[in-house]
């Protein structure tokens, strides 16, 4: 019974005009899908290594402000003119 039913859907497949029309787009929606799958593979691979962020040295960040000149800015801004 199996092999009937499958023999006949494999015979409507081949001789259907719907997966006839079908078939190129289905090949051109597959073939994004598995360039998608292959690219979000890669991402994984790469971003699955061991990083070390938690073992990283804070560093001290730049400021505006000069221990020079008593705190004040480094730059002039202008307060004057309109947004």
């Amino acid at each position: 019974m199996k092999y009937k039913l499958l023999c006949r859907w494999a015979h409507h497949n081949i001789t259907s005009e719907t997966i006839e029309n079908l078939g190129p787009e289905a090949t051109f929606i597959f073939g994004k899908l598995e360039y998608n799958l292959e690219q979000a593979i890669q991402r994984n691979e790469r971003l699955e290594q061991e990083d070390l962020f938690d073992q990283a040295v804070q560093d001290s960040r730049p400021s505006t402000s000069s221990p020079e000149r008593d705190g004040t800015c480094l730059y002039v801004e202008n307060r004057d003119l309109l947004p």
